[in-house]
């Protein structure tokens, strides 16, 4: 049986919090920017730098759905382009 939405998704799919797991330019970039913040002294806490794909896929069709598109788009959308698990 399929696990509705919630807790259990943030422990299933934990979000890092690390730089490293940053791909290409934009690690590189956002690195440069966060080397610069510190050296003008800002303090900088990273809450999330990376969310598994399939969190990403459910609050992608939760925000949908929030935003009024009907369900059924969403259920034909998701049995066309289904997210595997890795």
């Amino acid at each position: 049986m399929a696990t509705v939405s919630g807790a259990e998704w943030v422990a299933k799919f934990p979000t890092s919090t690390s730089t490293s797991d940053l791909k290409g330019p934009f690690k590189a970039n956002f690195e440069a920017f966060l080397k610069a913040m510190k050296e003008s002294g800002i303090s900088v806490r990273i809450t999330a730098s990376h969310r598994p794909k399939q969190r990403a896929y459910m609050l992608h069709y939760a925000w949908k759905i929030a935003k009024g598109i009907r369900v059924v788009k969403v259920q034909r959308a998701v049995r066309t382009r289904p997210l595997r698990q890795r």
